[in-house]
């Protein structure tokens, strides 16, 4: 799974972006340029779907995949050949990847895991009256939710452990048969210890980096289970509840936002924030990227937005400096990616002729 993740960002990059910008990608970067490029590409589901991803790891596995031909040139400008090309499209293997959603569910899938996996080993253990169990997660913030939640529910416990193992074996039911064997191999309860990452990959025969992101995307299955079945599954939607979805922007990013919400042009931000006008533009286009109400016609006028839309459709490329060419130098980088912004997420409400 973790060469056809690399295969279909390679191939959605389509020469224009480096081999490195897969690595942040996945890795989940917090950047202006990564999160433009997740968006601009069309892989935001991968977005920070492996944050634990050793650089040298990532460079030793990109060379053995070169190396058995599934890609060709350097690291800078890299295209499928056709042995990659047809192993990336087998339907079975493409489908593998659909149920990716990291952008959106980049803050949410590590707390609604660890919440669900300690309040299962806690109620578990008290009900066969183990009160003296070493808590599988040291994390504060998870334990206190988790003891929150006991105290609430201590009365209860036989029907929570009867709710969630429906709801869970509705959700599990759902899945191809190792996801769901896998998931369960994970669960520590009175009786038992959850099997780690090592001991999946020597159990199933995976290896090291797609039991990484295999368990990562069952998680994500199980937040689309929740979020598309709160009335069946009720007790686990409580796991996810407070979790709010947000504008998923840096943190310097909402800084500038807020300024210009206050009324203060692009100049004023760059004095106040001291920092470069070309870090302001960089703000501006990732939040145009991720509010879809956000005006971008005080930059680019309408008939601008139409013409550089041509282009963009002529050419079939994102990149900067080929559009800016051919627009003969008429805008800025700062407006073509501003209107690249726009068309990637469907917010112009104008048209073509």
């Amino acid at each position: 799974m973790f060469t056809l993740l690399i295969l279909d960002c390679i191939d959605k990059f389509k020469c224009e972006r480096s081999l490195s910008a897969i690595y942040h990608l996945l890795t989940g970067k917090r950047s202006s340029q990564t999160l433009q490029d997740a968006y601009s590409y069309g892989i935001s589901n991968y977005f920070g779907i492996y944050k634990t991803l050793d650089r040298i790891k990532f460079n030793r596995y990109i060379d053995q995949m070169r190396e058995k031909g599934l890609f060709e040139g350097d690291d800078e400008e890299a295209s499928l050949t056709r042995k990659g090309i047809e192993l990336l499209h087998i339907e079975k293997n493409k489908g593998q990847l659909k149920d990716f959603n990291g952008l959106k569910y980049n803050r949410m899938t590590y707390y609604c895991n660890q919440r669900l996996t300690l309040f299962i080993q806690t109620i578990t253990n008290i009900e066969t009256e183990n009160y003296s169990f070493i808590a599988i997660n040291d994390n504060k913030d998870i334990q206190t939710w988790v003891k929150n939640l006991f105290i609430k529910n201590k009365n209860d416990l036989q029907k929570w452990l009867e709710g969630l193992y429906t709801e869970l074996y509705m959700f599990l039911n759902g899945l191809d048969e190792l996801d769901a064997t896998i998931f369960v191999d994970r669960l520590t309860g009175s009786k038992n210890i959850g099997l780690s990452k090592e001991q999946i990959a020597k159990k199933y025969n995976l290896t090291h980096h797609d039991v990484e992101i295999k368990i990562e995307l069952i998680s994500h299955k199980l937040i689309t289970f929740i979020r598309t079945n709160k009335q069946e599954a009720p007790l686990l939607s409580i796991f996810i509840e407070d979790l709010i979805e947000q504008l998923f922007i840096t943190d310097s990013a909402a800084k500038t936002y807020q300024l210009l919400r206050r009324g203060y042009d692009n100049e004023q931000i760059s004095s106040i924030r001291h920092l470069k006008m070309n870090t302001i533009h960089d703000h501006i286009v990732e939040i145009a990227y991720v509010d879809y109400n956000f005006d971008i016609t005080e930059i680019v006028a309408k008939e601008e937005v139409v013409e550089i839309l041509r282009s963009i459709r002529k050419l079939k490329t994102r990149k900067l400096k080929v559009l800016k060419e051919n627009l003969n130098n008429k805008y800025s980088f700062f407006q073509i990616r501003l209107v690249l912004a726009v068309d990637q997420t469907k917010t112009w409400k104008g048209g073509l002729d």
